[in-house]
């Protein structure tokens, strides 16, 4: 049977590492009534699909979403761009597994639905250990 990586856990810890003054909603502890604010500022990452390109060796493409809330636009906005600036500088991601996701594409993309939020788009390629007998 399969390990599976995941790729959401280490898109936490790389962004607890790179960028600590974030909340990270599904990672921190969040205080009772916290709401993103431009002074505390939140984003959230989520798996958008994954699929697969090899079997075997198990390569997977994953797509990501990260959406980043403050309470002013241009806050969030100027918090995307330096993040995408961040993750365009990085060519892998450390898994909390060990293994390894590597960043193929980072896309900006502008929230229609919601006023205070920006979101990033990352494609990721990265592979299932091998299955042991």
């Amino acid at each position: 049977m399969h390990h599976i990586p995941d790729p959401v856990a280490g898109l936490h810890l790389w962004t607890r590492v790179c960028v600590p003054c974030l909340v990270i909603i599904g990672y921190d502890v969040l205080e009772e009534g916290y709401r993103p604010s431009d002074a505390h500022p939140a984003i959230f990452w989520q798996m958008r699909e994954v699929s697969t390109i090899r079997q075997p060796p198990n390569i997977y493409i994953g797509k990501f979403a990260a959406f980043v809330m403050a309470e002013s636009k241009a806050i969030a906005a100027a918090w995307v761009i330096l993040l995408a600036e961040e993750l365009r500088q990085w060519n892998e991601i450390m898994l909390p597994d060990c293994s390894s996701m590597f960043l193929k594409r980072v896309t900006l993309c502008r929230s229609k639905a919601a006023q205070k939020k920006e979101q990033i788009v990352i494609t990721c390629q990265h592979r299932l250990p091998a299955q042991k007998e």
